[in-house]
C-alpha cells in the first residue's frame, strides 16, 4: 500500500502498487543497531556516541561501504551496499540499495526479519566507529534487539493504480513526482 501526500500535506489518497520495471533498483531502509550493553556476550557496549561516530564518519566511497549478506557470510556476492547512514529517535539507520532480488524478496516474504549489525568501534581506517556490514537473520536470535522493521522502498518511476482502474505511471504524476522513494 502506497500513499502519497499533496504538497501541503494533505492525504490525496492510498495507491496499490501495480508492478515496479524489471531491473528498477531495489531499496532497503533498516534500523542497525541502537545503544546496548553486550559486555557480557559479545564483550561490547554500545553507547549512543558510538551510533554518532559511525553516521558522522560513514564513507562508502573513501573508506568502506557496509555490504547485505546473508547470516554473516564473509564470502560471495554482497546483496545490497549502504549509501548513507543517520540516527533517528535512539537508532542508527542505514539506506542500502542496489538489493538483489533474492534480498529484495527475503525482506518481502518476512522470512528475514530479524538483523545483525558488523561494525568495528576502532576501525583500521577511521580510528574510531565504523559500520561495515549488516546481516539478514532468519531463524538466528540477534544480539541487538528491539530494532523496527525494515522498510522496503522501490524508485521511482513506479506504476500505480489511483482510480483502481487505470495504471498511470509515477513520471506523468505531478505530485508523486517530488517523491524520490516510494514505500512499498
Amino acid at each position: 500500500l502506497v500513499l502519497l501526500f499533496s504538497p501541503d500535506g494533505i492525504e490525496l489518497e492510498a495507491a496499490r502498487v501495480v508492478d515496479s520495471p524489471a531491473g528498477a533498483p531495489r531499496v532497503m531502509e533498516a534500523a542497525v543497531l541502537r545503544p546496548i550493553n553486550l559486555s557480557d556476550t559479545h564483550g561490547v557496549n554500545i553507547r549512543r556516541e558510538d551510533l554518532a561516530e559511525m553516521a558522522k564518519a560513514y564513507d562508502p566511497q573513501k573508506v568502506e561501504a557496509a555490504a547485505l549478506n546473508f547470516d554473516h557470510a564473509w564470502g560471495g556476492p554482497s546483496h545490497g551496499w549502504a549509501t548513507k547512514l543517520w540516527l533517528e529517535g535512539e537508532f542508527l539507520w542505514a539506506r542500502f540499495e542496489n538489493l538483489s532480488q533474492e534480498a529484495a524478496d527475503a525482506v518481502a516474504s518476512g522470512r528475514w526479519p530479524r538483523r545483525s549489525s558488523e561494525f568495528w568501534l576502532k576501525h583500521p581506517q577511521t580510528g574510531g566507529a565504523y559500520l561495515t556490514g549488516l546481516a539478514l537473520l532468519g531463524n538466528a536470535s540477534p544480539a541487538c534487539t528491539g530494532l523496527p522493521p525494515a522498510r522496503l522502498m522501490a524508485r521511482s518511476p513506479l506504476r500505480i493504480d489511483l482510480s483502481k482502474e487505470t495504471p498511470m505511471n509515477l513520471e506523468s504524476n505531478p505530485v508523486a513526482e517530488s517523491a524520490a522513494d516510494t514505500v512499498i
